[in-house]
């Protein structure tokens, strides 16, 4: 049996390419310009998944979408996959799975994309049409081709939840930027001025700066993000985290701490380590919700036997334990053993996607760990993570004065959020140099070239109407090659530090900006082009 699909697309030329696409796939392709029509020939065939255009003149495929899966005519309604050139960032995308979708294939469509979905729908199709020859249908078979389009369903819902990260990220950097720097000058400004207490300013910085750390949590979690292993305070770390819990953790639940050990250092990426701890605390606490406990924090020094290292995949040695423990309601005995599986949870429609235990399972993997459960219906669990200890030498970042960071120079400034450019400029103007602003590429491309050699450094943003950072770096750099650029990013899937350095960029610095880090990276940058300035000519 070959398994027939159907397209969906008011535009022939748009299902003359699909068909060319899927030539390679073995399935009958079926195509129709009519969302009624096709509606028609789905109550007539059994397709394996339909790709349907979202933008049709009669009705959307959104409602398209809900007519199928409501149908009492139309008895196994088919895997949806919408094709369309919206957006990834569109609120439509959310829409298109309420209705019903089970995946996205977004234009320009990238034909291994939609070869290797239609395939496995095609699969499952066919291997559900062999059970019923046979008569040998049963219902696990049925729950777990269900299930698999839950996932599916769930996974296309967390690219979409990514892809919000990503943009709200951009614009809540964008306004750290401005808190921390408006921080940071006031607090320069009343050193150099006055005596005062300086702790309202502290505290700005102070949320500022934890507010930085959240952008890159939920970046973490929605995204791959690049691990930074550095070493790691585990006792510093756990002490700023209990503190975050407390303010939302009810009155009813009593934490208790015993995390005073004086060699606590493994190597890890902090936010990773933040993240597994924040998840088992609240998982903690959501046990505990309704009646009130105990939840206990320990991290101690254990040697781990050789024993133990092989049931757990570890390398036996030095380890910190941290304990995690509850006297919540507990985890019953038929589903501990699949509570680090994905999508797994025990938490109602709404209240849990079923990734925190999985997530901490594999950032803990990651980290060359393990983690162990035990639970009791009724008394409470307890979570056990072991990480290997640091033993190499831990240095401390020099602290660099702001002030000792003061030098020459003209700067061109490039943002297009106007609070943020005038926070940047004032702080580049207090340490002594010229800086001209605009707040788009072509006004700043055109002064360039206005006069090429008025500017000794670019401070560029990279999300901008009209023409990038990229762009305009390129622009700047066939012009006069020896300028540094400087380019700054709130988040952006399209560049990375390698991407810019690629292009020419001098230096790559993610907001919210540090904006000590900043001035050291532009001091260094016109030292060094100073330098070069005052080199003799060889003949």
């Amino acid at each position: 049996m070959i398994s027939k699909v159907l397209a969906v697309d008011d535009k022939p030329e748009n299902l003359f390419a699909m068909k060319q696409l899927l030539r390679p796939v073995n399935i009958d392709l079926f195509t129709e310009t009519s969302c009624m029509k096709a509606l028609s020939l789905m109550k007539e065939y059994d397709f394996a998944c339909l790709l349907l255009d979202v933008q049709m003149p009669e009705i959307n495929g959104f409602e398209l979408a809900k007519m199928i899966n409501h149908s009492p005519e139309i008895l196994q309604p088919p895997p949806i996959i919408f094709v369309t050139a919206i957006s990834r960032e569109s609120e439509q995308v959310k829409t298109g799975y309420d209705s019903g979708a089970v995946d996205y294939l977004f234009k320009p469509i990238e034909p291994l994309a939609v070869r290797s979905k239609v395939k496995i729908f095609a699969q499952l199709h066919e291997q559900r049409h062999q059970a019923q020859l046979h008569g040998d249908i049963l219902k696990k078979e049925i729950a777990e081709r269900d299930l698999l389009e839950k996932r599916l369903r769930q996974a296309g819902k967390m690219e979409a939840l990514g892809t919000l990260a990503g943009g709200v990220a951009h614009e809540f950097n964008n306004l750290l930027s401005i808190i921390l720097g408006a921080g940071e000058i006031t607090k320069k400004e009343i050193i150099a001025k006055c005596t005062i207490n300086l702790r309202n300013i502290e505290n700005i910085l102070n949320a500022g700066n934890r507010a930085k750390r959240l952008v890159q949590q939920i970046l973490t979690f929605s995204r791959e993000n690049k691990q930074e292993m550095k070493p790691l305070n585990m006792a510093s770390m756990l002490r700023e985290v209990i503190k975050m819990i407390r303010s939302t953790t009810p009155t009813t639940i009593d934490i208790q701490q015993n995390i005073d050990i004086e060699d606590s250092v493994i190597l890890a990426d902090p936010t990773l380590i933040h993240q597994i701890v924040m998840n088992l605390c609240v998982n903690a606490n959501h046990s505990m919700q309704s009646t009130g406990g105990i939840l206990t924090i320990q991290l101690t020094a254990v040697n781990i036997s050789e024993n133990f290292a092989k049931s757990n995949e570890l390398v036996s040695g030095e380890y910190l334990k941290l304990t995690i423990k509850d006297s919540g309601s507990g985890i019953p005995t038929d589903v501990i053993d699949n509570i680090f599986d994905p999508f797994f949870t025990t938490k109602d429609v709404g209240e849990g996607t079923g990734l925190g235990l999985s997530v901490v399972h594999g950032f803990v993997k990651n980290h060359n760990g393990a983690i162990t459960v035990q639970s009791e219906v009724g008394k409470g669990t307890t979570f056990n993570i072991y990480f290997p200890k640091f033993e190499g030498e831990v240095t401390v970042d020099p602290v660099v004065e702001i002030q000792s960071l003061s030098g020459q120079g003209t700067i061109l400034l490039v943002d297009d959020e106007e609070i943020l450019l005038e926070v940047e400029q004032q702080l580049l103007q207090s340490l002594g140099y010229i800086v001209k602003t605009t707040t788009n590429g072509e006004d700043a491309l055109n002064l360039f070239k206005s006069n090429i050699n008025m500017f000794d450094l670019v401070l560029t943003d990279q999300t901008m109407p009209g023409m990038t950072g990229t762009e305009l770096v390129k622009h700047i750099l066939e012009i006069r090659s020896d300028i540094p650029v400087i380019l700054a990013s709130g988040f952006s899937d399209s560049t990375s530090p390698e991407i810019a350095k690629e292009a020419g960029v001098y230096d790559y610095v993610m907001k919210p900006i540090d904006l000590p880090k900043l001035a050291s990276i532009i001091h260094n940058a016109l030292s060094k082009l100073n330098l070069s300035k005052l080199k003799p000519t060889q003949n």
